[in-house]
């Protein structure tokens, strides 16, 4: 008897009993049919995860597909999440430990606007998960009190969207439990990949998209829009109100088109009966280049916008002054091999419409991996409908890249009497 009790405590250890199913399973195993043997279903994971490899035939996936995006290995299992499969095991990832949040004070306000550039994978494939997944864990670690953030091409949700590891489940595992949802409309086919997530609470919040587009641009099919949060900051029982807005305005010529936005943005937030006394900031991709002093048609709508929005760039505080640069950015190298021009498009805005800093800053940051990792590439090419893993023989093209989207991510920095 002792033996047979040996035996089960072993098999038990190892996730499998060696017994035939119909003999029927132990409580919290299930049966393989393929092999007939009951194993132990996988404990609860304490951090965000994701199963990878799909059964019944593609258990394939080993400790390095996590390293991949960015995931720590946490086991293997024969069933994972779902179905058993025939043969071998999938793997469980899990996202990096937790990171301890620095606190500023209520009167002080950081806001980054980050464009990820996660287009679906209908039109491209280009690192949009080995990318995304990396992204919170790079930001949090890096400027452990950010109080917010506006996200720009989050068109599909960031990471495993379709298995429940998303950007939310991230940022929320991180301490940023408040978001907005992602903007949309039923006038376009594609969700208009903006939204906002806050360490803070988030009181109230809605969203507007905008009537001035180009019409038959790749822009008309996504809502762009601008997406508000009023966000309650408390620190020590003193709590102040921000009112954050994160947009993505039209790309491309003509300009009229992006200061048009400016005006539909100040139009809605006018329309918010926002106290005077309270601080308004608006951060997002522009599509406004101020780095252009020559060129007039950019200047002069860059110019209309920040009127419009009453609103003042803040000073660059930062090493790095572009937030697209070919030079600096070996995603961008890849993509726009013979580009080499600068661009400052996305911003971090305090509208003096509203309460006005009497500090106010912009810093560029430059997300990146510690070492090169490899993605399969396939830029706007007939889509294979999923993602497609660079060792997968669907994959045409294997690259290898550090940095984590086409834009570097602006840090706004404000602090308030």
């Amino acid at each position: 008897m002792a033996r047979v009790l040996i035996y089960f405590l072993i098999s038990y250890l190892l996730n499998v009993v060696d017994s035939n199913c119909s003999e029927g399973c132990l409580p919290n195993f299930s049966c393989n049919p393929y092999d007939n043997k009951c194993y132990e279903n996988p404990t609860p994971s304490t951090r965000p995860s994701v199963w990878l490899g799909e059964a019944p035939d593609k258990c394939d996936r080993t400790e390095k597909h996590c390293e991949l995006f960015g995931l720590n290995y946490d086991s293997s299992h024969p069933k994972g999440d779902g179905e058993f499969c025939r043969n071998g095991t999938k793997v469980r990832c899990l996202v990096q430990e937790n990171i301890d949040l620095e606190t500023t004070p209520s009167n002080e306000f950081r806001y980054v606007t980050y464009n990820i550039f996660e287009r679906d994978f209908a039109i491209t494939y280009d690192g949009q998960r080995e990318r995304s997944c990396r992204i919170i864990y790079w930001m949090i670690r890096n400027h452990p009190n950010i109080d917010a953030f506006s996200f720009q091409e989050t068109f599909m949700g960031g990471c495993f969207s379709d298995d429940n590891l998303t950007l939310r489940d991230m940022l929320t595992y991180y301490g940023f439990e408040y978001y907005t949802q992602t903007i949309e409309s039923d006038s376009q086919p594609s969700n208009g990949g903006i939204f906002i997530a806050s360490r803070w609470p988030i009181a109230f919040n809605s969203s507007y998209v905008y009537t001035n587009y180009k019409p038959d641009s790749w822009d008309s099919f996504a809502a762009k829009g601008i997406v508000y949060a009023k966000v309650i900051k408390t620190v020590n029982q003193k709590a102040e109100i921000y009112h954050l807005g994160g947009t993505h305005l039209q790309s491309g010529k003509p300009k009229t088109y992006q200061s048009q936005q400016c005006k539909e943005i100040a139009e809605f937030f006018g329309n918010l009966s926002i106290p005077e006394t309270e601080a308004v900031l608006i951060g997002g991709d522009f599509n406004l280049n101020q780095l252009l002093s020559n060129d007039t048609e950019e200047t002069e709508n860059l110019i209309k916008c920040m009127e419009y929005l009453n609103a003042n760039i803040p000073v660059n505080t930062g090493p790095l002054n572009a937030t697209t640069d070919p030079t600096t950015n070996d995603l961008l190298q890849i993509l726009k091999p013979n580009k080499t021009k600068k661009n400052w498009i996305d911003y971090v805005l305090p509208s003096i419409s509203f309460k006005k800093p009497i500090e106010s800053s912009q810093t560029v940051l430059q997300p990146k991996a510690s070492e090169k990792f490899p993605i399969c590439l396939c830029e706007r090419c007939i889509p294979l409908d999923d993602y497609i893993y660079p060792d997968d023989p669907e994959c045409g093209r294997v690259v290898k890249i550090s940095h984590l989207a086409d834009h570097y991510p602006v840090l706004g920095k404000f602090v308030f009497q």
